[in-house]
């Protein structure tokens, strides 16, 4: 049960008790339930995250002490404690599996400690018999290296590293041109995803898949920038609007009861991306640079880099409308509000860029303004009948976004422009005051 419910149920037990529905002893075991099911709510993630800072701090800390004489040592002795860090990280995970050590804390310490040992001990390697300076190779082969212990250990602190370092890789081969695809970094994400499906089937609100989430959704959002580079114009609109709004939809259904965003993270970045995004398309800069047509060439030529593109558009877009379909099945109307973000924006760019549609730019403009109208409005509305305060803050400063973008592309004198922040100044602080008063819940 969510925090907002169990205090609604402290509220009504009183009551419940003075009509003579329930006896007093009945009141305070239901309300010592409930109180003990909310207390340890913080400690679970508490011992992750120590356990995780422990982990890095001692391998870190061992790693100096022996950098402090390294040059004094010669290679032999270099490469014998270079592969003791490795043994070393090994033998504490060997002995949990053997000893079958059930605690998180010792786990993520365990794991990030053998996975921060063992790229040391490839770097000091390395550096003793001076190999390859790849730095791209030398992550990828030191994930890649590690990324069993995920599954081993169940630890999420090594499969965060893991998300760093490929995402790091694909930033270092970003070069399509030369037959260094970063595209490979969706098959390095596919290798993580088993380990992510466990963790939400087996609790989607554990501070494990609650991190798990938000590194996951992060490293989405970055990776997927970095391995766009094909030359059709304003084609990341339409792969971003279907990727955000997946994360929006797939965050909805599975960690949809969250008490606070935290407990939220794909649909928060979901939901935060799809709506800058959709704010972007307000302005007719981004229709009017829209010309796929034009770019056709590139696809006949066989660049990799157009396929990937064209694929994960059509990849992010099908997913979305089938995310959405599965929504209305629900019957999760307020999602659906966003969800329809993709089909807008794929229509717009095959009408606008099949090169006798460029007319229709500024028409697709004043959808896209009165698409984001719309929604502002729905989540304020929303937030009010739900007395939400966070979700009405959020529709009102959509609006607000909105309203000020607008002006600020008109001609309107300052005096017309001062009246309208006085306006929206005087209508937030009004909302928050009545809905304040009435004990609105600040959770959007």
């Amino acid at each position: 049960m969510s925090k907002k419910h169990i205090h609604w149920l402290h509220e009504q037990l009183p009551l419940l008790v003075a009509q003579g529905i329930i006896t007093t002893e009945t009141a305070a075991r239901i309300n010592s339930h409930y109180d003990n099911q909310e207390a340890p709510s913080s400690r679970p993630l508490a011992l992750t995250l120590f356990a995780i800072l422990g982990g890095i701090l001692i391998a870190g800390g061992i790693i100096l002490l022996m950098a402090h004489n390294w040059m004094e040592f010669n290679r032999p002795t270099r490469a014998f404690i270079s592969f003791l860090l490795v043994i070393l990280g090994q033998v504490i995970v060997g002995y949990g599996i053997w000893k079958d050590k059930t605690s998180a804390a010792y786990r993520e310490g365990a794991g990030l400690f053998a996975q921060l040992t063992f790229g040391a001990g490839m770097a000091l390697i390395g550096q003793t018999y001076h190999l390859s300076d790849d730095y791209g190779a030398f992550t990828l082969t030191w994930m890649l290296g590690t990324l069993p212990l995920v599954y081993l250990l169940q630890a999420t602190g090594p499969a965060l590293i893991y998300l760093i370092g490929i995402t790091f890789w694909a930033t270092h081969v970003h070069d399509w041109y030369h037959h260094r695809h970063p595209a490979v970094w969706w098959v390095w994400i596919a290798l993580l995803i088993p380990y992510a499906v466990m963790q939400m089937r087996r609790n989607p609100y554990h501070p494990r898949a609650i991190l798990l989430m938000w590194g996951l959704g992060i490293s989405l959002a970055i990776g997927t920038g970095i391995c766009l580079e094909s030359g059709w114009r304003n084609l990341w609109l339409v792969i971003y609007s279907g990727m955000f709004v997946s994360l929006y939809l797939i965050g909805s259904f599975w960690q949809g009861e969250g008490r606070s965003l935290w407990q939220r993270p794909l649909t928060f970045i979901g939901g935060m991306g799809a709506t800058i995004l959709l704010f972007i398309m307000t302005f007719d800069h981004a229709w009017n640079h829209i010309g796929w047509v034009e770019s056709i060439g590139n696809l006949q030529d066989g660049s990799w880099a157009v396929l990937h593109d064209v694929f994960l558009a059509c990849v992010t877009t099908l997913t979305s409308v089938i995310l959405m379909v599965t929504c209305r099945r629900r019957g999760q109307s307020f999602q659906l509000g966003l969800g329809i973000l993709p089909v807008v924006v794929t229509l717009g760019y095959l009408i606008i860029g099949s090169g006798h549609g460029s007319s229709l730019a500024h028409p697709f403009f004043i959808i896209a303004n009165l698409y984001f109208l719309g929604f502002s409005i729905m989540t304020l509305i929303q937030g009010l009948k739900e007395r939400q305060l966070g979700t009405v803050n959020y529709g009102m400063l959509m609006m607000a976004a909105l309203i000020l973008a607008r002006f600020f592309d008109s001609h309107f004198g300052f005096i017309a422009k001062g009246l309208v922040f006085i306006v929206l100044g005087c209508a937030f602080l009004g909302v928050n005051f009545f809905l304040a008063r009435r004990k609105v819940g600040p959770t959007p």
